[in-house]
């Protein structure tokens, strides 16, 4: 179920976690992550990525001049696979992996600190916590594609109100 401050993250690799099995303690598969949008309590995590990211997509599009960045955003808005920001999944990753100078493995450290903030749950009452070590045991194509959704879902519509 998704909703305007919430979304589901089906894992394509389900993780081991602890959890209770028949009043035991034992390791269960996770297929399914619940997530939350930021709240205020989360702007310190929140403003840091906004800039990363900002840094990237200026950092890949610096070579371009201004109208050309204009029609490739206005394409991208008019796709198809795009949500109502004109970004999707795959343009988001795209924009992180190619900007030239853009560390990625330092966005995707600070993202899952965010993440284990109170943002991503292992369950759909919002109570259980993703843990860091739990976190670590997701493929890396799920962490990709999960940190773009949460952009995407969460994040594109504010922070591309800074180009307005």
């Amino acid at each position: 179920m998704q909703n305007q401050d919430s979304f589901e993250f089906q894992l394509s690799t389900p993780i081991k976690i602890h959890g209770v099995v028949n009043g035991k303690n034992d390791f269960i598969d996770c297929e399914t992550l619940y997530l939350q949008g930021p709240t205020f309590k989360h702007s310190s995590h929140t403003i840091k990525l906004k800039k990363l990211f900002i840094e990237a997509l200026f950092s890949m599009t610096q070579n371009h001049n201004k109208d050309e960045l204009k029609q490739e955003l206005d394409s991208e808005e008019n796709s198809d696979d795009s949500n109502d920001s004109g970004y999707d999944v795959k343009a988001i990753l795209l924009i992180l992996f190619s900007a030239k100078g853009f560390d990625i493995t330092d966005f995707f450290n600070k993202f899952s600190d965010f993440l284990c903030s109170g943002i991503c749950f292992k369950d759909s009452d919002y109570s259980k916590r993703i843990k860091p070590t739990e976190l670590e045991k997701i493929s890396f194509s799920d962490r990709e594609k999960l940190i773009g959704e949460y952009i995407e879902f969460f994040f594109i519509v504010s922070w591309m109100e800074t180009f307005k």
